[in-house]
């Protein structure tokens, strides 16, 4: 794809595509995306099945990229939310953070459809393994620094990887009544307290309050 100009950065067609694949992730967070044909998404989107095809050569590939978009986008705001922290606990409850605020929208077809999808599913499993590293290292500095329990950071890791692939799955959800966004939080409030020592667990609630992630909806 040629891109225009000499200093106007991206293209109006690379923008266009840019558009497209925003728009693509609000529809498949909404309504989620496995029962939608080609055609379909492009009359949803009043655009031309070529352009469609310009993102991906099929419809399951296209499924692929726009979910691993979505998934980048929340580990780089996972990254960054640590990197601007003070301290460690602030920089685990920014990083953890960061996917209840990505899935707010993710409404239960959408992960109904994550868990169906072979492909989508691998995908997902990959960036929890990547999330779960960044969240092992975190753990390891703040032990280091004092600021943490004496926890284990591997096994914390490890026990937070399998608790994660039981979020997506749509039968516990229904059965506990939360959202994806709200499991995560339930999650990952456990693990932070779990973290902190007694003192500790007032400040963290104070920073979640601070942060406006929302618990029981959103």
């Amino acid at each position: 794809m040629q891109r225009q100009g000499k200093s106007s950065g991206e293209s109006p067609s690379s923008q266009r595509l840019e558009r497209l694949l925003q728009e693509l992730e609000h529809v498949f967070l909404r309504d989620g995306f496995l029962h939608y044909r080609t055609e379909e998404l492009a009359r949803r989107l009043h655009c031309s099945k070529r352009s469609l095809y310009q993102l991906a050569p099929s419809r399951e590939r296209l499924f692929e990229v726009v979910i691993e978009r979505w998934l980048s986008k929340l580990r780089r705001a996972g990254v960054d939310a640590a990197s601007r922290a003070v301290d460690p606990l602030e920089a685990v409850t920014g990083y953890l953070g960061a996917a209840v605020i990505a899935t707010r929208d993710a409404g239960s077809q959408f992960v109904r459809d994550l868990s169906r999808s072979p492909a989508t599913y691998r995908r997902l499993m990959s960036h929890q393994r990547e999330r779960i590293a960044g969240l092992e290292r975190l753990i390891e500095r703040g032990t280091r620094t004092g600021d943490f329990r004496g926890v284990h950071p591997k096994l914390v890791a490890e026990v937070m990887l399998n608790a994660v692939a039981q979020m997506v799955d749509p039968e516990l959800l229904a059965r506990v009544g939360l959202t994806m966004s709200q499991a995560f939080a339930e999650l990952y409030d456990i693990v932070e307290h779990g973290l902190c020592p007694n003192n500790g667990t007032r400040t963290a609630r104070r920073r979640r309050a601070g942060r406006g992630v929302s618990r029981r909806g959103s």
